[in-house]
């Protein structure tokens, strides 16, 4: 850089300056206006509790990222509009001096602390109800490969012709916990449905760590153990695993951070950034959707007015989604949403356009416009806790959620989950119908 600024004449450097200033003051205010990636109508989900930031204020969004996050992640500003003016005065200062003497910056420690792979925990046990699909997990039940296999394949069948992306996924975890003989005999199974034509890669793990396992130490067996199986079954497919932060959602408030470490030790950031790193795997689902009621129960700072706000879904999905852009997991793996909260129990969805389309912002167009690739949607006929959840209305009838879908048209952006055992027709039919919303399917064996 010294070089570069030597053969800069002292009249040119106050010219750039002057330029750069004038370019952050007269044009960044206006590229702000647009939001790329965005889903046309964005808007907070709860407009009661949240308000659109200010982008004329170069608003920031430090108040969702925890304090521990990275010096160098950026919210939305390089320099917000209003300080702009003092910015260019600085470097045009003294004909240019402070601009002349400017050098790189010196390099600095990373800032992420690696997990230590002896840490442990007592035995966990399932702390979230079963009351709706935003509090409680899924279920982890699979069926004998014997049971599976007919359907699966009926099901992969279908998808290819509807054109689909095909995955196969099980959650080979208590299978493991169950102890060696079981665990292989449901590996081979799955690879055996993995080798199917049309496929192209297998999830062996859903939430992983939040219940079942008693220490960080077997969750890396764990899945180092699944990793090479699978890719020793199945070369060349594609491998995944889902997981879930629950602290992810909190921001900034430190009394929800620790509230959720409580509530599922093994699944802190840190800890799952291990279990990353040592499953060596392609692809990443991080859990979206969950825990409403318990992030509602913690505030967060108003930037502009300085109260508090309730953590609301479209406050946590934004701060999760920001807090994994700044551990920078994406370069360990494609890391992709797996959405739990538009799916509804009953007969029929119980939001009108308007509703819907709040909810499709917060879930969807907050998650893409923050750079996330795609996002898979839980919940088509889904059995949980005695109660059936659905994306579609019964029987596979449209409703305002899955009309403003079809409308978006953001088919190679979604994915969703099918059981073949479970349907709201048939599997074709099901398929055929989720197929014109989504890209992508996982298949449940």
């Amino acid at each position: 850089m010294r070089q570069f600024f030597s053969g800069v004449t002292r009249r040119e450097a106050q010219f750039t300056a002057v330029g750069v200033g004038l370019a952050l003051v007269v044009c960044m205010p206006l590229l702000a206006k647009a939001d790329p990636g965005m889903i046309r109508g964005n808007g907070p989900a709860d407009p009661g509790a949240e308000k659109a930031l200010d982008v004329q204020r170069g608003d920031s969004c430090r108040e969702l990222l925890p304090d521990d996050t990275p010096t160098h992640v950026v919210c939305r500003w390089l320099t917000p509009p209003q300080d702009a003016a003092e910015v260019a005065a600085f470097w045009a200062a003294d004909d240019g001096a402070n601009l002349e003497a400017a050098e790189p910056l010196s390099p600095t420690a990373a800032s992420t602390v690696r997990p230590s792979r002896s840490a442990t925990t007592s035995s966990i046990s399932s702390p979230v109800p079963t009351a709706s699909p935003v509090e409680s997990m899924p279920p982890d039940a699979d069926p004998s490969p014997s049971t599976a296999e007919r359907p699966s394949t009926e099901a992969i069948k279908a998808a290819r012709a509807a054109g689909l992306r095909v995955w196969v996924e099980s959650d080979l975890a208590d299978d493991y916990l169950a102890g060696s003989t079981r665990f292989r005999a449901s590996v081979d199974a799955l690879a055996e449905t993995a080798r199917q034509p049309g496929v192209i890669g297998v999830k062996f793990a859903d939430n992983l760590a939040y219940s079942g396992f008693t220490s960080s130490d077997d969750v890396e067996t764990f899945v180092q153990q699944t990793t090479a199986a699978l890719r020793q079954a199945v070369p060349g497919k594609r491998l995944a695993i889902g997981v879930v932060v629950p602290e992810l959602g909190c921001g900034a408030a430190t009394a929800c951070v620790t509230a959720m470490r409580a509530k599922a030790p093994l699944v802190t950031k840190k800890l799952v950034e291990g279990y990353i790193q040592a499953a060596a795997v392609e692809q990443v689902y991080v859990s979206n959707g969950l825990f409403a009621s318990a992030y509602r129960q913690h505030r967060l700072r108003d930037p502009k007015t300085g109260a508090q706000q309730p953590i609301t879904p479209a406050v946590a999905t934004r701060a999760q989604w920001l807090n994994i852009k700044a551990l920078g997991w994406d370069t360990l793996a494609q890391v992709s949403s797996r959405e739990y909260g538009l799916a509804h129990g009953g007969s029929t969805a119980p939001w009108d356009e308007a509703q819907a389309t709040a909810q499709l912002d917060t879930r969807i167009g907050t998650v893409i416009g923050l750079g996330v690739p795609t996002v898979t949607l839980w919940g088509h006929h889904a059995v949980d806790g005695g109660r059936t959840y659905r994306l579609f209305d019964a029987d596979l009838a449209n409703n305002p959620m899955w009309s403003q879908l079809i409308r978006q048209k953001l088919r190679e952006r979604l994915s969703v989950v099918f059981d073949p055992r479970s349907t709201e027709v048939g599997i074709r039919q099901d398929i055929a119908a989720l197929g014109k919303v989504a890209g992508e399917i996982f298949i449940v064996v």
